[in-house]
């Protein structure tokens, strides 16, 4: 779980999480073990506005993802005043040049 709000929740659960501000960071990292499917599922949960009735919803200044994360947009749900999007992280791009890492999201 990649969780636009402390992961703390999810970790409670004993669900693996990680903070979208931190896995920002970690893009190669994300890109290796998705190309090797050394991780299941991973959702990825987003802040979404809409500021007007007939605005079209855009996801909140704080919650972007990188431009070369691919997204699958599963649901979208209301909680309380704010709307929350929750996507599947499809493949993530890894940088060109750089090799690939071999090691674990936590190191």
């Amino acid at each position: 779980m990649i969780s636009n709000l402390s992961p703390l929740v999810w970790l409670g659960r004993k669900t693996p999480a990680i903070s979208l501000d931190r896995a920002r960071l970690r893009g190669a990292e994300l890109s290796w073990h998705l190309q090797r499917r050394s991780l299941g599922t991973v959702l990825v949960c987003q802040r979404i506005s809409a500021p007007d009735p007939g605005a079209s919803p855009t996801v909140e200044a704080t919650d972007p993802v990188p431009a070369d994360w691919q997204l699958e947009e599963l649901a979208v749900r209301r909680f309380g005043p704010t709307l929350c999007r929750i996507s599947r992280l499809v493949a993530v791009s890894a940088p060109a040049g750089q090799p690939q890492p071999m090691r674990g999201l936590g190191q």
